[in-house]
């Protein structure tokens, strides 16, 4: 009976520890929001404030009123990752996220257009990625 204990007691210990470490990528995060915000070009807004965009080709440019996908909840948003495959990041697509601190752009980017990022307030960190 002492050694199920202790067996017991060593698996209990074993499944805290393993818990206890976070889930790798997106998937301890919630998909929230979601669409397209260019022909081949989705977003996925997750519930820890992470627009990630992805697909093929050109953003769409966006009115900031009117047209932009994540208007309503431009100030959840923390961080945007766009990845590889996204030519262009249409113009005005996040102006006005005051809350955005940090930016991934990826090599397969050609252009950013004029007010791309006006407003960003608390935007630390560009990250380019050179490929």
């Amino acid at each position: 009976m002492m050694k199920i204990r202790k067996i017991l007691s060593v698996m209990l210990v074993m499944i805290m520890l393993i818990s206890s470490f976070p889930l790798e990528g997106r998937m301890a995060e919630e998909v929230i929001q979601s669409g397209k915000c260019g022909d081949n070009v989705t977003y996925k807004l997750f519930s820890d404030g992470t627009l990630v965009i992805s697909g093929t080709g050109k953003m769409r440019p966006n009115n900031i009123s009117t047209e932009n996908p994540w208007r309503n909840v431009l100030d959840f948003i923390k961080k945007v990752v766009i990845e590889d495959g996204v030519e262009t990041i249409g113009s005005n697509s996040f102006s006005g996220f005051k809350n955005m601190e940090s930016v991934e752009i990826p090599d397969s980017i050609t252009a950013i257009p004029y007010a791309a990022f006006s407003g960003c307030t608390s935007l630390k960190a560009i990250d380019i990625h050179d490929g």
